[in-house]
């Protein structure tokens, strides 16, 4: 029997299957892999998940890039900008019961 790599002319040996060497068994698969790579039918993952949501924070559609974006781009900038209110640039009666609320 030949060996199944394109190119090789040479005889399998009765200990192997498939292919002459594992040279020509690693080739094979790489080239096997670039091929399935390569072709259209497979999307990367982040096109995969990608599909239109409902935000949780305002209940309007949006492109999510996969099931751990649920927030809408405008409602992820509310967000991170409100956690950047730092205790100390409040009023100080404000700091003092949020101070409160984290020891409690």
């Amino acid at each position: 029997m030949k060996c199944a790599h394109r190119g090789c002319k040479k005889e399998v040996p009765p200990t192997k299957r498939k292919y002459c060497s594992e040279a020509c068994c690693k080739a094979a698969n790489q080239e096997r892999m670039y091929i399935q790579n390569k072709s259209p039918l497979n999307l990367s993952k982040r096109l995969r998940h990608q599909k239109l949501r409902t935000c949780l924070g305002c209940n309007r559609q949006f492109m999510s890039s996969g099931p751990w974006n649920r927030l809408c781009p405008a409602c992820k900038q509310k967000n991170t900008a409100s956690d950047k209110i730092h205790p100390l640039s409040l009023p100080r009666s404000w700091s003092r019961s949020i101070g409160r609320d984290l020891q409690e």
